[in-house]
């Protein structure tokens, strides 16, 4: 039994878990009866009611996980995904990501439909714009400081402000220039271990 500031110490914590968890799920319901009450049609009542199954279903188990990370148990999170409420919330997270993307690919099925004539314009320029930007930001050591060279030229900055401003986006042109080739060879590599 534990008595005296300690024990007034642990009351006073568990109240304020309590208050904290009580205040926690008045706030829930209040958007979750605000989210309702905004839904134009079934797909956005099936969407907040995924939300609050994740949510519900969610911060038990992380609740679990932490008073078993309390109890000693060497990977709390493997433990409390292994149980019962653990699988109940890898079977709504799994319904939830198939749902985000049935509904992704129903969007882009029917606005692809929609502007099926538009389509290969917008590959085209897509395509071209990704390359250049790939081949820009290799050459950033000099695609950086020229662009910001004319742009400082325009505002009308002093020279001084901007020989310092083109010296300093050429060394990010150096950076971004060696992260993008540093990229490009481990895609090549990891692409390379494949076969």
């Amino acid at each position: 039994m534990v008595t005296g500031l300690k024990g007034f110490g642990l009351i006073a914590i568990a109240i304020v878990v309590l208050w904290g968890l009580i205040s926690l799920a008045l706030y829930l319901l209040r958007e979750t009866l605000k989210a309702f009450s905004d839904a134009k049609d079934w797909k956005d009542v099936g969407a907040v009611l995924f939300v609050i199954a994740l949510a519900c279903i969610g911060l038990p188990m992380l609740i679990y996980a932490a008073w078993l990370w309390t109890q000693g148990v060497p990977h709390p999170v493997n433990a409390a995904i292994d149980s019962g409420i653990g699988h109940a919330w890898t079977v709504v997270l799994i319904f939830f990501i198939c749902g985000g993307a049935v509904a992704v690919l129903q969007n882009a099925l029917r606005w692809s439909i929609k502007h099926k004539r538009e389509l290969p314009g917008l590959v085209k320029y897509r395509v071209r714009l990704l390359s250049l930007g790939y081949l820009e930001f290799l050459g950033g050591p000099v695609t950086f400081p020229i662009r910001e060279w004319r742009i400082r030229t325009r505002a009308g900055t002093k020279p001084a402000i901007r020989l310092i401003s083109t010296v300093y986006v050429s060394l990010v042109g150096l950076v971004v220039a060696t992260m993008t080739a540093l990229l490009t060879i481990l895609a090549g590599v990891g692409l390379w271990s494949l076969f």
